[in-house]
């Protein structure tokens, strides 16, 4: 937590998955304000983002369980289509306490997700979306 402090106060972006591993969605669990406290005791911004996996091989992308890099990069690289789509939140402030932050935090990657998630939907720039690289064998 004190190198992700000191990163963000040297004007450095960090990246955190606040759920402190990763799941095979498509809801996050619950996420842990430890992670998002770095942040807050920065006095930097939290910027919630909501990332889905679409297409034949969206179960190839999430690293989860017991999976170790090489395999899963293997995997990964073997993979049918994957699109990725991602969803950005507006800025949360870190004035409140960091558990509050992380509930608002995942309140908002939820509805996102909602959006996101869905294959189906008629228009995905309804939800502020954007389509992340694509890989295709």
């Amino acid at each position: 937590m004190n190198d992700i402090e000191t990163a963000l106060k040297q004007g450095d972006q960090v990246v955190v998955f606040p759920e402190g591993t990763s799941t095979r969605g498509p809801m996050p669990i619950k996420f842990r304000s430890r992670l998002i406290e770095a942040a807050r005791r920065a006095g930097v911004s939290i910027v919630p983002m909501a990332l889905s996996y679409h297409g034949p091989g969206k179960a190839f992308a999430s690293y989860a369980g017991d999976d170790d890099f090489v395999s899963h990069m293997t995997r990964l690289c073997q993979a049918p289509f994957i699109r990725g789509r991602v969803a950005i939140g507006s800025a949360i402030a870190p004035t409140d306490a960091a558990a509050v932050i992380a509930r608002e935090a995942q309140s908002n990657v939820e509805s996102m997700l909602e959006l996101v998630v869905c294959d189906d939907r008629q228009s995905i720039a309804t939800s502020q979306s954007i389509d992340l690289a694509t890989t295709s064998n």
